[in-house]
């Protein structure tokens, strides 16, 4: 987590004294200050990350082993009040070699630390990171698709795109590599 430094300011103390015998006498003061440090509370900072992430992305995945393509749509809802966001990933096209599956949606609960887990119809158990960077894993060791046995995506999340590698395991010890790209869709 980032930390917020604040800045700090030294004033510098005068202290002059005029003795009763016209004579002007200086007395030097010796300040002793504690160095402060000011963290962030790590709820707010995934809040505020969540925040920036929120909304609508569109884009397009490419599995570049296999020459298919399709498209991808994510939304990302945040509930302040609960401290949770609600992602939804739709994956259109011949995904996992199937066809067109159902979103998946999860929550990430904000008040805890990463690694968040979920469950979704697709891809089994998933784990999933972000770093105050915007760089995130999500992994998953048993796919419950026929054939697949693992999936893994990882990237790099701004405010404005994403970009998505993403890897596939399958039962009999080969794999196939992909990329993804999401924008937020013009207004």
């Amino acid at each position: 987590m980032r930390r917020l430094i604040p800045a700090a300011a030294l004033a510098a103390l005068l202290v002059s004294a005029c003795g009763g015998d016209g004579q002007a006498t200086t007395t030097a003061a010796t300040t002793t200050m504690e160095a402060s440090t000011t963290t962030e509370d790590p709820v707010a900072y995934r809040l505020t990350l969540a925040t920036i992430l929120a909304g609508n992305w569109v884009g397009e995945w490419r599995n570049i082993t296999a020459g298919t393509t399709g498209t991808l749509a994510v939304d990302v809802r945040l509930d302040e009040a609960a401290r949770t966001a609600t992602v939804t990933i739709d994956p259109g096209g011949a995904v996992l070699g199937a066809g067109d599956p159902d979103p998946m949606a999860f929550v990430v609960d904000l008040t805890q630390a990463p690694p968040y887990t979920a469950t979704t119809d697709l891809l089994g158990a998933i784990t999933f990171t972000m770093t105050d960077t915007g760089a995130f894993s999500l992994e998953s060791a048993d796919v419950p698709a026929e054939g697949i046995a693992t999936f893994w995506a990882s990237g790099e999340a701004g405010s404005e795109r994403v970009q998505i590698e993403y890897g596939i395991g399958f039962d009999d010890g080969s794999s196939a590599d992909g990329v993804a790209t999401l924008r937020r869709p013009a207004s």
